[in-house]
Order: structure tokens, then C-alpha cells, then sequence
């Protein structure tokens, strides 16, 4: 189920960028260019589909990360659940308290 939400986790964020750099890449230029009536036009076709989908693949992909950060055990710094520091290497591990 992880390596599951993984894929979707990596799927939507890395449309999410792709967009994000498609848009600030090309079509801003392209916008900026424009005379202020074709501009108007021309974002209410460009923002079409994506204002109907980008939220919902966005708040997907932020919830799945965010469950993953809360569930992930070894965080450096910290213990894991099974009581074993994280990186041994770490100063956090060294100080005293927080690891057994």
C-alpha cells in the first residue's frame, strides 16, 4: 500500500512542477506579449481544465506526503518506533535523552 501511495505521491507532484514550469516557461511570456483584450480571452481558455483538476491533485499529494511524514519511523534526529536511533552518526542521537 505504501509503494502504492509512493507512485501517486511522485505522479502528482511531478505534474504539479511540470506545470508549474510549463506555465512560467512559456505561457507567461506568452500572456505577457498579449494586448489586454486577447489576454482575457485568452486565460479563460488556458485556465479551463487545470482550475478543475490542480487543486484536487495538489491537496491529494500534500495529504499523502504529510501522512507519510507522521507515519515514517528513523527520522534523523529521532527514534524510530522499534526504539533504535535513527543515524548513529548523528549529534541528535549522541545527546542524552533522546534515544534509549
Amino acid at each position: 500500500m505504501v509503494e502504492a501511495l509512493s507512485v501517486l505521491v511522485l505522479l502528482g507532484t511531478g505534474l504539479v512542477a511540470g506545470v508549474l514550469f510549463a506555465v512560467a516557461l512559456s505561457v507567461v511570456p506568452a500572456l505577457i506579449a498579449m494586448t489586454p483584450e486577447r489576454y482575457v480571452d485568452t486565460h479563460k481558455l488556458l485556465g479551463r481544465r487545470y482550475d478543475r483538476i490542480m487543486p484536487f491533485i495538489v491537496t491529494g499529494s500534500t495529504a499523502i506526503d504529510v501522512g507519510f511524514a507522521f507515519r515514517a519511523d528513523g527520522a534523523p534526529g529521532c527514534c524510530s518506533r522499534s526504539g533504535r536511533c535513527a543515524w548513529q552518526a548523528s549529534p541528535w542521537c549522541r545527546r542524552p535523552g533522546t534515544c534509549p
